[in-house]
């Protein structure tokens, strides 16, 4: 039914990246009819496509799809065409970070469902299908997302293809967590030894760094060859182990071992789970993020512990549903008879764990957790116009998985017009939005907030914002709650702290124990160019980079509407310097913004004279320079063009107004902004303007005094 239609888009939302690539390529070859396309912060389907895309399955992350949503305006026809949006692991609901975003996007969907605009449309026939192998109330998560008793299919244990045993192993406990965990890598080689049966085996633990390192003991413990089978094994594992850039998993390859985390570049990540697909490494410690729906299944999995990292809260208990999503990776259906589980205990938790994974019910009850976003997410629809009144804010919250949770509460109606109000006086306190004979309608600073998927709750701290440098106002912005997802690691301070001895503006005082100190730190390394020797650390450095992008400009809007005159100046310079990539301070750092320049061609450029692009568009000879130093034919003819296309600005004063020439306004659509700050603070006159391919703005300057007006362009 699907390949005979033209504009059908489903929507297949998975939790981590790695699954969504997986499946574009399983489902590719599957289906031949079908077009399916990865939608995640590496790919953006709509960047050639003018924001459409409308036929085909798109594969996404939760966070990738409620940005989408969160801008439907733009993306109108594709949301259009959705008709099927499918959900896995839909118990991650309940989680406090990961679970309010998720539900979020599946009330937006349903609110934009019921819009008239999308009534003839195959939005309007919109179907869910979500599935889970722990989650307690199945019956109400299905009512919410419109599914009847029919559509709703609950399997039990019988029912496995693969039937488990599961065994829980108890151990004398250590002073602390960590010592425990270590002392349970001395435990694992005997472990496998009985169960492994010579078959695959997933060992899960509770961070990256127990994961390598419970790798690294079983490889140095473990016989000679005990986990390679053949001489032909072993020469394919001497090849992967070439071609591996962790030097640690390099070793452990070669004695049949692997181990796999986020900090792992994508190469390594993709050569641990290929050999242990092929059976090459039939060990893989792994943690617990090859739980959420990777496919590679093993007749034996330990959990070595049932202590896991959580950001924020530290180590903490893993729930029932967690440990069974792990232990659900063992059995390999059409290789294995049946599949084992081991977990390892303090000896004081067996009997509670063995009852709670012998228990038949399918996991706890799920909790909403859509209050921790819910003043963010009626800003961004009364910013979109979704919502107009209170009536439709009700609307709104009607739609969510806590509303359904309400259902049977006896006093919901006043539940829910307090909840609503409450939300509507907090914007109103924060003049995100305004109220006027029962309409609401977003301020400039609400709608910026919304267009950049900020959290409202950072208004206050930029509202209190003055800053004395840019690296204060760096440093400040870097507190927001964006910026907490960024974990600092005890595995990461010793690189951070050597980063922190290179930047520019280190800090000084107390050690890089938090996200926003981390993100201060990293930030500064990308734009200093210092080289990040550290995969996720460097792929951290870009994130920050962009969020930060989105950070400065709500408080860029917060300058404009306060008329902060000096701290916008500040902030225009540094949001130059992150879409640069490089401070204004670093040597020849207007050359850095052409794509593909290397710091050896720019240094090289800048000794020979050229450090802009309009000293290399005004020197006759410099277009032979630039070609014998940059050999690279493309690139050495980027330089030249966008040399020559660099803005001359002047300015004039005639008639009571202020004209600004721009000579060679670039003609790319998204590059060459202009942007005009003036400010007299004796008489209170203030201008901004952001321009794009213009060459020619007059400004009335009648109430500013010329002697004293400051301006920026």
């Amino acid at each position: 039914e699907m390949e005979r239609k033209d504009n059908f888009v489903g929507v297949d939302i998975c939790q981590i990246k790695a699954v969504c690539q997986e499946k574009v390529v399983q489902r590719t070859s599957g289906y031949k009819g079908l077009k399916f396309v990865e939608m995640t912060s590496d790919s953006d389907i709509f960047s050639d496509k003018g924001n459409q895309f409308i036929s085909g399955i798109i594969i996404t992350t939760p966070e990738k799809f409620n940005l989408v949503l969160r801008k439907w305006i733009e993306f109108r026809e594709t949301i259009k065409a959705i008709e099927l949006v499918m959900v896995d692991e839909i118990h991650l609901l309940g989680e406090k970070s990961r679970g309010a975003v998720l539900e979020s996007l599946l009330t937006r969907l349903k609110l934009l469902k019921q819009m008239i605009e999308f009534q003839q449309s195959n939005l309007n026939k919109l179907r869910f299908l979500a599935v889970s192998a722990t989650i307690g109330n199945i019956q109400e998560v299905a009512s919410w997302l419109g599914v009847d008793s029919e559509g709703t299919l609950i399997f039990g244990e019988a029912e496995r293809p693969v039937p488990l045993e599961i065994m829980v192993l108890g151990y004398m406990p250590k002073s602390n967590p960590f010592l425990f965990d270590l002392s349970l890598n001395y435990k694992l080689l005997d472990l496998i030894r009985k169960f492994g049966n010579s078959k695959p085996i997933l060992i899960f633990c509770s961070t990256q760094k127990s994961a390598m390192s419970t790798a690294n003991e079983i490889s140095r413990s473990c016989e000679p060859g005990e986990f390679v089978r053949t001489e032909m094994n072993l020469q394919s594992l001497v090849k992967i182990s070439s071609q591996v850039q962790n030097q640690n998993l390099k070793a452990c390859i070669l004695h049949g071992v692997g181990f796999h985390h986020a900090a792992l570049s994508p190469l390594d990540r993709g050569l641990a789970e290929s050999s242990f697909r092929n059976l090459l490494t039939p060990i893989l410690c792994t943690t617990s993020t090859l739980a959420l729906g990777m496919n590679l299944p093993a007749y034996l999995v330990i959990i070595k512990g049932t202590y896991g990292y959580r950001k924020g809260a530290g180590f903490e208990e893993m729930t029932t549903s967690e440990i069974k999503q792990m232990g659900g990776r063992a059995g390999r259906k059409g290789f294995e008879s049946h599949g084992l589980v081991i977990e390892k205990k303090k000896k004081s938790k067996v009997d509670f764990w063995r009852n709670e994974l012998s228990n038949e019910s399918q996991g706890p009850k799920l909790e909403s957790t859509f209050a921790t976003l819910w003043e963010e997410n009626l800003n961004n629809e009364i910013a979109l116009r979704t919502v107009k009144t209170l009536t439709d804010a009700e609307k709104f919250f009607k739609c969510s998985f806590e509303f359904a949770m309400l259902k049977t509460h006896p006093k919901i109606d006043e539940i829910t017009r307090k909840k609503v109000k409450a939300g509507i006086d907090y914007l109103l306190e924060l003049e995100c939005i305004e109220e006027s004979n029962g309409f609401l309608t977003p301020t400039p600073i609400g709608f910026e907030f919304a267009r950049q998927c900020i959290s409202v709750k950072a208004l206050p701290n930029f509202i209190s914002l003055i800053p004395d440098s840019i690296t204060t106002l760096l440093e400040i912005t870097l507190q927001c709650s964006e910026i907490e997802q960024f974990d600092s690691r005890q595995s990461d301070r010793k690189l951070l702290k050597e980063l922190n001895s290179l930047v520019p503006f280190p800090i000084k005082k107390g050690s890089i124990s938090t996200p926003d100190r981390k993100a201060f730190v990293l930030l500064q390394a990308k734009l200093s160019l210092i080289q990040i020797n550290n995969w996720e650390l460097k792929q951290q450095a870009y994130d920050i980079s962009i969020i930060a992008i989105r950070l400065l400009y709500t408080y860029r809007r917060v300058c404009v509407e306060k008329h902060r005159f000096i701290a916008l100046g500040m902030t225009i310079r540094l949001l130059k310097a992150l879409h640069r990539g490089v401070w204004e301070l670093i040597n020849f750092a207007e050359l850095y913004q052409i794509e593909g320049m290397k710091q050896v061609y720019a240094e090289a450029l800048g000794n020979q004279g050229l450090q802009t692009l309009r000293s290399i568009a005004d020197k006759l000879a410099a277009v032979q320079v630039v070609e014998r130093i940059v050999k690279k034919d493309m690139l050495s003819k980027r330089i030249v063009a966008l040399a020559n296309c660099a803005p001359i600005y002047s300015v004039l004063v005639k008639d009571k107004s202020l004209v600004v020439m721009i000579t060679n306004p670039c003609p790319h659509p998204e590059h060459g902004k202009t942007w005009i700050v003036l400010n007299d603070p004796s008489s209170g006159y203030f201008f901004f303007k952001c321009m794009y391919r213009s060459n020619l703005v007059s400004i009335n300057i009648e109430h500013a005094k010329l002697e004293t007006l400051n301006g920026v362009v």
